[in-house]
């Protein structure tokens, strides 16, 4: 008499789909832990620098100067590095980034900085502008105004 024991199919079925479920289980948790990770990641860098422009005005005494005030609304500070001048097509008219050092905010601080228009670029009264305002990190800030 020939007897074959083995695992019956039923059994066979059922640990193949423990199987199948554990492992699903497995790669859904190593993926959204992953995902989560990353996106943690980019959050942080966004979170780091944030500034707001807060206004652009004309200096009283000097032509050809502007005032930027800008505000540090994040929670670490902030290093600022260029600031633009666009026309209303967002081309660069000017940027200002040759100074030496950079200007340093603090969280919740605000503070105004001078803009120098040369006399070689032509500003058209009445005209709209924009001004960029650019941090070490990349996070940038704009404002428009009325020349």
């Amino acid at each position: 008499m020939n007897t074959r024991t083995g695992v019956s199919p039923v059994i066979a079925i059922l640990l193949l789909i423990v199987i199948a479920v554990a492992a699903s289980v497995l790669v859904y948790l190593w993926v959204t832990g992953y995902i989560g990770g990353i996106s943690e990641a980019a959050n942080a860098e966004v979170i780091q620098d944030k500034i707001k422009i807060e206004g652009v005005q004309k200096h009283q005494d000097f032509d050809r100067v502007y005032l930027i005030w800008v505000r540090n609304i994040g929670e670490t500070k902030v290093v600022l590095s260029k600031i633009y001048l666009l026309d209303e097509t967002g081309q660069t008219v000017i940027h200002m980034d040759e100074y030496a050092g950079e200007w340093p905010l603090k969280p919740g601080e605000a503070q105004y900085y001078w803009f120098y228009i040369p006399p070689d670029v032509d500003i058209v009264e009445g005209k709209i502008y924009k001004i960029k305002v650019v941090t070490k990190n990349g996070f940038e800030a704009y404002a428009s105004f009325r020349a």
